[in-house]
């Protein structure tokens, strides 16, 4: 898994596609 912290630019639209 090589997704940076919650927070960052690359990190947000990643997370938010898994997260939500």
């Amino acid at each position: 898994m090589a997704i940076p912290t919650e927070g960052s630019p690359s990190a947000r639209p990643r997370n938010a596609l898994r997260h939500d």
